[in-house]
């Protein structure tokens, strides 16, 4: 798997992130995958949406992490966008070094995960 450094862009605090553009049919499941993993940080990236629409989808989802505003989506396509839904698992060194291609449930998420940590 390709590794890309995204070191300066993330804040070095956060050990394990999990960076998600999502949509309606994963949300319900990325929501209890956050709440049942608090050690890993969760971002979202709002892409071609507006901001009001994206406070609205993370209202309706019960979405329990912080998203930044994207829309033109120059910070998705800096991970190597390949589509929506995608998901990225990123070391403490905040390389990649998972992801998901496409929607996913709950099982998904977690393994995922479990690979991403060996």
């Amino acid at each position: 798997m390709s590794r890309v450094s995204l070191r300066d862009e993330l804040p070095a605090a956060l050990d394990r992130v999990l960076v998600a553009e999502t949509g309606a049919p994963e949300a319900p499941d990325l929501a209890r995958f956050a709440r049942a993993h608090p050690e890993v940080q969760l971002l979202g990236i709002d892409i071609l949406d507006t901001k009001e629409g994206a406070r609205e989808f993370y209202a309706e989802y019960d979405l329990p992490y912080p998203s930044v505003f994207d829309p033109t989506a120059e910070i998705a396509l800096s991970f190597g966008l390949q589509g929506q839904p995608i998901t990225y698992f990123l070391n403490e060194r905040h390389e990649i070094v998972g992801r998901i291609i496409g929607g996913t449930d709950l099982a998904g998420f977690e393994s995922a995960l479990r690979n991403a940590l060996t």
